[in-house]
């Protein structure tokens, strides 16, 4: 059984970075397509990948809709690092036991 939750939880992180990378690199590229930020889509869904895992990203276009973005993606980073930190928790309760255990 922890086994495959490891792997749901684990599973579901990556699959909820995906789709939100996907979302916001979309709404990037909808919004901000005048600037060199977004000129294909490949560097949008690149830069809210960015975004989305904590980094800082090189270029940021001072566009209302573009901070309105970034600042909803950097939101999204806090709950996708509270996914990661579910899976790191998993992952360290199955492997030591001890871990867990309430003295």
């Amino acid at each position: 059984v922890e086994t495959t939750q490891r792997r749901y939880n684990f599973g579901f992180y990556l699959t909820t970075l995906v789709i939100f990378t996907i979302f916001f690199g979309g709404l990037v590229y909808i919004f901000d397509f005048r600037h060199e930020l977004s000129a294909d889509l490949l560097s949008s869904f690149f830069w809210a990948f960015k975004v989305l895992v904590g980094l800082t990203p090189s270029e940021l276009a001072l566009t209302t809709p573009v901070t309105t973005i970034f600042f909803c993606a950097r939101f999204m980073s806090f709950i996708l690092f509270g996914f990661l930190l579910n899976a790191l928790y998993t992952f360290l309760r199955s492997k030591f036991p001890r871990f867990t255990q309430v003295r």
